[in-house]
């Protein structure tokens, strides 16, 4: 792993499976999560992010090396896998995503070219499009929700929430989903619309807010985790064991139609321990 020792001695071939290389002894173990492949850093976990941070804290190095005295004036942010580039002219900020791609490239990365984008208006330029989606969304409560502080986002989106059944807020995180897939907005807006169901005792629409969580798993893999939980609650309220199961078995269903479902299962089994039911025959 060139982020620990550099890219010149991990090239040499003597050290290629040398395991007193610390980067060599968690590379073969994330092969060994990958049948034997490096196919990137898995997700889900501290440290794994940890990680990745290790080998982006060693891109943010070899950009600020090529950079160098090349260009003066700019600012790069970077949260995680996101960057920011600010520049006072456009052909300084184009020369540094240049830099930046190749050495992504060399590091056996690559940027997301759907994602990526230059503009000249820093404001909401520097706001990802998702996160403008839920503000707009957001907004159109304060004027209802006097009460509401603006400055609350979680509040501002239970107000929502509130103001809506569950069906209707539910529909409107499934139109995040479909705008922005995968997106960190669409988690925490599932996040919070989880700890809003735990508020409330009483459902009357399960099975239609099942469905809808089930699809946007189903075209979301990212929201697995928070849609199991949602899945999981809204079962523990229906009283019959035969209805849980069928329940369960059709969603199975129709994730056995996509590929790399392994990650989901585990998540099934957990809502089938969590509902309580007496026989696991449905897997």
């Amino acid at each position: 792993m060139g982020s620990l020792h550099g890219k010149k001695d991990m090239k040499a071939i003597k050290n290629r499976n040398c395991q007193s290389h610390l980067g060599n002894r968690i590379d073969e173990y994330l092969k060994n999560m990958s049948h034997g492949q490096t196919n990137g850093i898995p997700q889900g976990s501290s440290l794994m992010d940890f990680i990745a941070e290790i080998v982006l804290g060693y891109a943010d190095l070899l950009l600020s090396e090529e950079i160098g005295k090349k260009i003066k004036d700019y600012k790069i942010l970077r949260y995680r896998d996101d960057y920011r580039i600010f520049t006072n002219n456009l052909r300084d900020g184009e020369q540094i995503l240049k830099y930046l791609t190749e050495i992504m490239i060399s590091l056996g990365l690559k940027l997301n070219a759907e994602k990526t984008n230059s503009t000249n208006d820093i404001v909401t330029g520097a706001i990802k499009k998702d996160k403008l989606y839920c503000i707009k969304n957001e907004l159109s409560v304060t004027d209802r929700q006097k009460q509401t502080t603006p400055d609350d986002k979680q509040a501002l989106i239970r107000a929502k929430a509130t103001n809506y059944n569950f069906q209707k807020y539910l529909l409107i995180i499934y139109e995040l989903s479909k705008e922005y897939p995968n997106s960190g907005s669409l988690n925490r807006a599932l996040d919070i619309f989880y700890c809003r169901l735990l508020e409330t005792k009483d459902f009357k629409e399960n099975i239609p807010l099942i469905s809808i969580a089930s699809d946007i798993a189903y075209k979301n893999p990212s929201t697995y985790s928070y849609v199991a939980a949602i899945v999981s609650y809204l079962l523990s309220y229906i009283t019959d064991d035969s209805h849980k199961k069928d329940l369960l078995k059709r969603i199975i269903k129709k994730f056995n139609n996509i590929p790399n479902t392994g990650y989901l299962m585990i998540w099934l089994q957990r809502i089938y321990l969590g509902i309580s039911l007496k026989s696991c025959s449905v897997f």
